[in-house]
Parts: C-alpha cells; sequence; structure tokens
C-alpha cells in the first residue's frame, strides 16, 4: 500500500480523532529546591473534539464539534471528505468503535465505488498512524500558556494551526516511510 502511495497511484489518509480541553498538557516541568509549585485544575467543562484527514503530504481536513464525536458525526465527516478525493484514497484508521460500527461496514461499499477504501490498523498500533504525530505536537509543542487564557483564545489558536498546518507548522513524513 505504501509503495502505491509513493508511485501516486493511490492517496493514504490518515483518519483520527483528538480532544482538547482548557487544561494545558505539560509533559514535564521544573523547579528550584525546596520551591513549592502549584497547579490548579481547571473545572471548565468545554471540549473541543477533532476528526482529521491527514495525508503525508500535509493536506489536512479537519472536522470540529464541542460534543463527543460519534459514529453518525464520523460518517457525516466521511461523506463530506469523499467530495474531496480526487483519486483512488485509502482512509487508514484504528479500531474505534465509531469506525467499526454497524453503519460504517454498511457503508463500505457505497464508498468503493466512490474511490474511497478503509485500512484498519492492528489494534494497539497508535504508533503506525502518523495524525498521532499531529496532535501530539499541536498538545506538545504547537499550543502553549498562553493559548490556555480562554477557550475562545483556545479554539483560535487551533484554527490558526489547523489553517497554517503543511506551512507554518510542519511534519516530516518522508522520514518516517523511508524508515519503514
Amino acid at each position: 500500500m505504501v509503495t502505491l502511495h509513493l508511485t501516486g497511484h493511490i492517496r493514504l489518509v490518515f483518519v483520527d480523532e483528538s480532544g482538547f480541553t482548557m487544561q494545558p498538557y505539560l509533559p514535564y516541568g521544573w523547579q528550584k529546591k525546596d520551591e513549592q509549585i502549584r497547579i490548579f485544575a481547571r473545572n471548565n467543562h468545554k471540549r473541543l473534539n477533532l476528526l482529521g484527514f491527514m495525508s503525508t503530504d500535509l493536506h489536512l481536513s479537519v472536522y470540529q464539534n464541542e460534543k463527543s464525536i460519534n459514529s453518525h458525526f464520523f460518517i457525516t465527516a466521511v461523506e463530506d471528505y469523499i467530495k474531496k478525493i480526487d483519486k483512488p484514497t485509502v482512509l487508514v484508521l484504528d479500531n474505534s468503535p465509531i469506525h467499526r460500527c454497524k453503519a460504517v461496514y454498511y457503508l463500505l461499499n457505497k464508498w468503493q465505488n466512490q474511490n474511497l477504501f478503509v485500512f484498519f490498523l492492528p489494534k494497539y498500533a497508535p504508533h503506525l498512524n502518523p495524525i498521532e504525530i499531529l496532535w501530539k505536537r499541536m498538545k506538545y509543542k504547537w499550543l502553549n500558556k498562553k493559548h490556555y487564557h480562554s477557550f475562545r483564545t483556545l479554539k483560535k489558536q487551533i484554527k490558526n494551526i489547523i489553517t497554517h498546518f503543511g506551512v507554518e507548522y510542519t511534519i516530516n513524513f518522508k522520514e518516517l516511510f523511508l524508515k519503514n
């Protein structure tokens, strides 16, 4: 499948969901010896859920929802995404229940007739889905403390990252494919 992608016969698109809240992601921290630091959890329950369709040539389509992403939302997004494809496209999906529900299986033949194919990754293999790198970079690198000032500010910066992905915010996937 990767060979077909690299030779231009198909487009590989990696799909996944991620949620963003007002609780910043702090992978590490430091403090002076004997200094006490307090970090308070926010009680704001607002959440921005994103469903991303990302190709390795840095084309990104994102569907957002402040409610839970369910199978209906997923199917609606795929149906919209199909309108954007110009050659055979393989969606690479994890084994989330919203990807493997009866409604999705019912639509697989229809989608194949529209040149959209689905490939499920093995279970427990997020390292095989490059869009996970996008979510990680957004949470741990491209969003910082000032973006968590308000939910509006957070949403604005997320939109900025999505809009400028591939230009200002980039990931080199060629190394990933050549290594594997």
